[in-house]
């Protein structure tokens, strides 16, 4: 009976624990948003020489270390805003999820945080309604907040207070902080309705901040993590109690124990409890070696800093062969529309000697208006009775078209597998290995679908995972035979057995990806690119630079790759190369900018857009002869900085905008 009776204590408390986490707020799943500025304004210098960006990802690491100190249960994501256009495109709907919610995802935050770069605009608001709509999904069983790192304002026109009001009020537990890389005031009042400003602008700044963010959090996991230390040390003391189902009974009077002993109860097992990680290792971060760089533009215009791998920590020592790229989800983005842009160029008819311009290149002029002609009404002719219609007879009808020959569906192609094996275990689990066949081994997380042998239809799916050691993270699925294929993909592996209380494994041979270019306008394919050359490197792993003609389609490893076209300005790209896919880089076609001076003027530079910035990039010499004064230019905002008088020192330099559209010829006259 005192035995009875102790079990049914532990099991009244256990179950007790075990309500609380269910109904109390404050012991839900603590969930962490981070959303990251990648607008082309991150590179600028930061502090001791780090660029804006590089120290955004540091701050990142250290936050999620500091935090798993008090409670590794934590889960963390990351949203990036503004990296994957550049700002001549001005795409305000580039926003990607590029982790997600996960436990002790530190190493793949900064594996993911080395493969980006900052490209374009900043897109915020709808950033965050992008993040409500599809990442804060569950706020009944998750206490949600945001962490936003960035280094300026909205630059698409959201407004960042209407998306906090309709959307994010009801699902974020937590104030959200905003960690400002810039000493800017009027950026406080800009996020006094998401959360508390912090300032970070040098070194210095970073132990507070993240100090101050840890403090915040407290009460939002700490408490889940003493009730999850309660329900373990409940749970271990009384083994199954949660899980007992206890008859009602009452007690009308003592019942004496039996003299005869009773047969001994078997013991139950232990919980397991799982153990824990060791910290990761941050060495010091692997860079390109562009040495071997030829393009006189691409010498000219990128800083090393803009070049250079952007994170810190060395992926030689933290992964295992096996451990590659990470690809993520793709999510739904809207269709780009540009903006309507007004012309700031005065355009004033050439006044000196005519200048060559190219075979179908029209300049960019305009027209008057033609002259308003009134033309008057005609008067209507006199109504005349009609003669009688004779009736037609029918025609005669028409044959019916020949029906269409069904075109038989594409079948997939057959694929193999590398090994197979499964070994004995308590339950039953599937694991997925993707490789080439020759000992290599890729991180990528597509999603799976587990097909009916027989009827070809969908039985199962579940999204790939891989740990910090890029090995996938065991799925538990029915036992069966099953077809497997890739969504995207047009594969299919045969015969996957699932067998029950084993460990599955199946090792897939998958194919390389290929990378080619082509016009933006060219919707047939048929003019090839071959003006420009891109320089190829992937991330993660030691290596060259490799140099593919635009005009040529290259296979590469999957992974992600870093990849600078030769345009002027030059282009960059992070690309998520997936095996057996086809990528495709769009460029646009370049125009011209004409300066129409016939006065000695000297160099004057030039500057283009990126994020809300100028950045130099190019000189030019006026020397009087337009024929000289000619420039190739990528579409986009220009300014030009010139000096009326340049033997005098001490005088300004005077800027004047400009816009290049493509195939077009811009003409601009410096006062």
């Amino acid at each position: 009976m005192r035995f009875l009776r102790y079990l049914l204590i532990l099991g009244f408390l256990a179950s007790g624990f075990y309500s609380i986490a269910q109904t109390d707020p404050d012991v839900k799943q603590p969930r962490i948003l981070i959303l990251l500025d990648g607008s082309s304004s991150m590179l600028e210098p930061w502090s001791a020489g780090q660029i804006r960006f590089k120290a955004a990802a540091q701050i990142i690491t250290t936050l999620i270390d500091s935090v798993y100190r008090v409670n590794k249960d934590v889960e963390f994501a990351l949203r990036v805003y503004g990296h994957q256009y550049p700002s001549q495109q001005n795409n305000c709907y580039d926003t990607k999820l590029e982790v997600m919610f996960s436990k002790d995802n530190l190493a793949q935050m900064g594996l993911r945080l080395e493969a980006l770069h900052p490209l374009g605009v900043t897109p915020i608001a709808f950033s965050l309604k992008q993040a409500a709509e599809h990442d804060l999904l569950d706020p009944d069983r998750n206490n949600y907040s945001i962490i936003l790192i960035t280094d300026g304002g909205e630059s698409c026109g959201g407004n960042l207070c209407d998306v906090v009001k309709e959307l994010l009020s009801k699902k974020i537990s937590f104030k959200p902080y905003i960690l400002s890389l810039v000493d800017y005031a009027p950026l406080k009042q800009q996020y006094d309705c998401l959360g508390d400003y912090l300032l970070v602008t040098k070194q210095q700044d970073v132990t507070n901040a993240v100090n101050k963010i840890v403090e915040g959090y407290r009460p939002m996991i700490t408490l889940n993590s003493t009730i999850k230390k309660l329900l373990q040390t409940t749970v271990v003391s009384a083994p199954s109690a949660l899980k007992v189902n206890i008859p009602s009974f009452k007690v009308t009077n003592e019942v004496e124990e039996p003299t005869s002993t009773p047969a001994p109860k078997p013991k139950p097992k232990p919980i397991e409890r799982p153990q824990e990680v060791p910290a990761v290792v941050k060495p010091a971060a692997p860079t390109y070696d562009l040495s071997a760089r030829t393009n006189e533009n691409l010498n000219r215009q990128l800083p090393k800093d803009t070049i250079n791998s952007l994170g810190f920590i060395s992926v030689s020592r933290i992964l295992s062969q096996r451990y590659n790229t990470p690809s993520f989800r793709p999510i739904a983005v809207p269709a780009y529309i540009p903006p309507r842009i007004e012309t700031y160029v005065e355009e004033k008819p050439m006044v000196a000697a005519p200048v060559k311009q190219p075979s179908n290149m029209p300049v960019q002029t305009s027209k008057p208006a033609p002259p308003v002609v009134t033309v008057p009404k005609p008067t209507p002719p006199p109504v005349v009775a009609a003669a009688p219609v004779k009736p037609v007879p029918p025609p005669a009808p028409k044959p019916a078209p020949a029906k269409p020959v069904p075109v038989e569906t594409i079948k997939p192609k057959e694929a193999k597998f590398d090994a197979v094996a499964h070994e004995e275990a308590k339950e039953t689990t599937f694991e997925l290995y993707f490789t080439n066949g020759k000992g290599k081994f890729y991180q990528t997380s597509p999603q799976v679908i587990l097909l009916d042998p027989k009827t070809g239809k969908e039985i199962n799916k579940f999204w790939r995972e891989v740990d910090i050691s890029g090995n996938p993270r065991p799925q538990k699925l029915p036992v069966g035979t099953y077809d497997l294929t890739i969504k995207g993909k047009n594969k299919i592996w045969r015969n996957v057995e699932i067998k029950e209380n084993n460990k599955n494994k199946y090792n897939l041979i998958v194919s390389n990806a290929s990378l080619r270019f082509e016009y933006e306008d060219d919707l047939e394919h048929k003019v090839p690119v071959t003006e420009y050359l891109a320089r190829v490197k992937k991330n993660f792993e030691p290596g060259p630079v490799m140099t593919q003609r635009c005009s040529q389609e290259v296979e590469y490893e999957p992974g992600n790759y870093h990849i600078i076209i030769n345009t002027n300005p030059v282009r960059h790209e992070s690309q998520d190369l997936d095996f057996d896919s086809e990528v495709v880089i769009r460029i646009e076609r370049p125009g011209y900018v004409q300066f129409t001076n016939t006065n000695d003027m000297g160099k004057v530079t030039l500057y283009y857009e990126l994020g809300d910035q100028y950045v130099r990039f190019d000189e030019l010499k006026i020397t009087g002869n337009p024929e000289q004064q000619k420039k190739e230019l990528q579409r986009g905002k220009y300014k030009v900085g010139y000096n009326k008088t340049p033997g005098i020192p001490g005088s300004q330099e005077i800027y004047k905008p400009f816009i290049v559209k493509s195939k077009l010829v811009t003409e601009v006259n410096l006062d």
